[in-house]
């Protein structure tokens, strides 16, 4: 470097030579992130709320990705995604003929930007794919919904017992019902009873539905709770790889392990139980003699219950009619029945214990049944009345 400024002094014909001296100090250097267009933008956002010191991680890698797909989350809809990428991309494409306008504060803020905005709205057009709503309207470009509603034309629609094949507004599930019970010849065909699955995204059937805004603000809410302990986990983890590279023992063990400690047991924990209720089929899901979990699949049973656990057949009220097996039904306490009051649902879960069959109880407006004073494993062992099984409703906090 002094032979570079001497050269260069001789050649400037200055007076006065220029000269370096090295100073040694303790104190930090600046730091200094090579950006491109794209990342400029997110590297500033970083930068506002605080910045690396030398040769730590940069954060703003992460934001490249993290920042737009929470404001995807956010602002999910493919009509409002669309348009925000299409000005965005203008503003890409037009750059150089648009740049003597950034001069101008309010636009200058736009323009510099625009990276930022074109991947906006491109996780926003893809978390409105994942709502299925244009312009806050439910879209079904990509089949019918879960709900039947006056579709006598759709074999899945057609009419069971107990529906009004000439209403418009009732609604009930898409089954293969009859595929799953021979109406005939009253039999169980031994294949499950499921329903179909909306392709693509959520279902936009439930914009239909009277409780449309709990479950949409409900499953944003938990998945923006999962996604914001992921992206804090991620920044916990950013510190451990400034630890390692400084060889920062100290920090590594009395600050970076509590941490990680502390969010997973709390926060993680909670992330876990919120993807349990959303990967766990519910409607296959019984409390057990107030004591165990027990899965049971929709596959109705056999004329010798030779199959259980099972089900008993549809739109069957009257345990009695069940056919081959109903006395033994009837025999049963009056509490093992789910179809009281004379309403018809899709059957009742048949489950063997210790020897003992279990018929599903109906435990709406009866919290006998939760209650494992009276009802328990001895008390099921002793008199088959301290028998019961329900149908375990996913916990409403989570």
């Amino acid at each position: 470097v002094r032979e570079a400024l001497r050269r260069g002094t001789l050649r400037s014909g200055a007076s006065v030579q220029t000269v370096v001296n090295v100073v040694k100090t303790h104190e930090m250097p600046p730091t200094y992130f090579k950006t491109t267009k794209l990342t400029a933008g997110f590297q500033a956002i970083v930068d506002a709320y605080g910045m690396a010191r030398y040769k730590e991680l940069n954060p703003a890698v992460f934001t490249v990705i993290t920042f737009p797909f929470l404001f995807g989350v956010m602002f999910g809809d493919i009509g409002h995604g669309i348009i925000m990428t299409l000005v965005a991309a203008l503003l890409c494409i037009f750059e150089k003929t648009l740049a003597p306008l950034a001069a101008d504060e309010m636009f200058g803020t736009v323009y510099s930007g625009r990276y930022n905005l074109l991947l906006m709205g491109l996780f926003a057009t893809y978390a409105g794919f994942v709502y299925n709503e244009v312009f806050s309207v439910p879209m079904e470009a990509f089949g019918d919904t879960m709900w039947c509603s006056g579709q006598m034309t759709d074999p899945r629609c057609l009419s069971y017992p107990g529906i009004d094949s000439n209403s418009t507004m009732q609604k009930w599930l898409r089954t293969n019902v009859k595929e799953a019970w021979d109406f005939k010849a009253q039999v169980s065909t031994g294949e499950e009873v499921s329903w179909e699955v909306y392709p693509i995204g959520g279902d936009p059937g439930w914009a239909h539905t009277g409780n449309k805004l709990n479950n949409a603000n409900s499953f944003k809410m938990k998945f923006a709770i999962v996604a914001g302990v992921l992206q804090m986990v991620v920044g916990v983890c950013c510190k451990l790889a400034n630890t390692i590279h400084f060889k920062d023992q100290l920090t590594m063990y009395f600050v970076f392990v509590p941490e990680i400690v502390f969010i997973n047991s709390i926060f993680g924990y909670l992330c876990m139980l919120i993807l349990t209720k959303w990967t766990t089929n519910w409607d296959a899901t019984y409390v057990l003699n107030n004591d165990q979990v027990v899965h049971i699949p929709q596959v109705y049973c056999k004329d010798d219950l030779s199959n259980m656990p099972c089900w008993t057949p549809p739109f069957t009220v009257d345990r009695a009619m069940v056919p081959t097996y109903g006395a033994k039904l009837s025999a049963l306490p009056e509490h093992m029945w789910c179809m009281g009051g004379g309403v018809a649902t899709a059957g009742c879960a048949v489950f063997e214990w210790q020897g003992r069959t279990i018929v599903e109880s109906n435990v709406f407006g009866n919290n006998t049944l939760i209650s494992p004073l009276k009802f328990g494993p001895e008390a099921c062992l002793a008199d088959p009345s301290g028998c019961v099984m329900w149908k375990q409703n996913p916990p409403s906090l989570l």
